[in-house]
């Protein structure tokens, strides 16, 4: 999209952007549906600073 806005100005077309906002949208929803499924992630404290006391 950017690449046809700077090179051809007389000829943007919507298609490019249309697909960078599926692939934004698609990565998004992935994003938090992985989040959704898999909660927690890392530990909130390191395990070096758990075993130090």
């Amino acid at each position: 999209a950017q690449h046809t806005a700077v090179y051809y100005q007389g000829h943007q077309f919507l298609f490019p952007y249309l697909v960078l906002a599926a692939w934004a949208l698609v990565s998004c929803t992935v994003f938090w549906v992985w989040r959704h499924r898999h909660p927690g992630g890392r530990a909130r404290t390191p395990e070096h600073a758990a075993t130090a006391s």
